[in-house]
């Protein structure tokens, strides 16, 4: 995406890649929301209904709320850039992001800007002192989706 951005000219999408980029190489595997299987049930105008499969993205409740907005944005990106994403003869499955939370911790190392604060003030100092958390400066920016109408 950033090649694609960088020949459009497009300076800001590069810089929203680039930072895309450097949170998923920070976050790593670890740092990733989980997955839950699910389905959607869709109406037809005669009333049958249908079943789609769709993966539930977990809340990663220690993970600083920007990237929730974030990844979702990077998900919508498969639907805008259908000539750069091919899917290989399988269709997407949709991931539809719930308010359930994940079990998952978070992984040590990593810099003080990727958590909730409300996580890390609810942390004894030991269950603190186990992260090893980095106090190197990582700036977060917000990408919050519009609203929809």
């Amino acid at each position: 995406m950033i090649a694609v951005s960088r020949e459009r000219g497009e300076q800001e999408a590069v810089t929203f890649w680039q930072y895309v980029l450097a949170c998923l190489d920070k976050l790593g595997y670890e740092g990733m929301s989980d997955e839950e299987g699910g389905e959607e049930i869709l109406y037809r105008r005669d009333g049958t209904a249908k079943s789609n499969p769709v993966k539930h993205v977990l809340l990663l409740y220690w993970r600083h709320p920007s990237f929730r907005s974030l990844f979702q944005r990077v998900d919508e990106t498969h639907g805008i850039e259908d000539e750069i994403f091919k899917h290989q003869n399988r269709p997407k499955v949709p991931r539809i992001r719930v308010d359930v939370q994940s079990k998952r911790g978070p992984p040590k190392h990593l810099q003080v800007a990727f958590f909730r604060q409300e996580y890390l003030d609810s942390l004894y100092s030991h269950e603190r002192e186990e992260l090893f958390l980095s106090e190197k400066h990582f700036q977060l920016f917000d990408y919050e989706l519009p609203a929809a109408a």
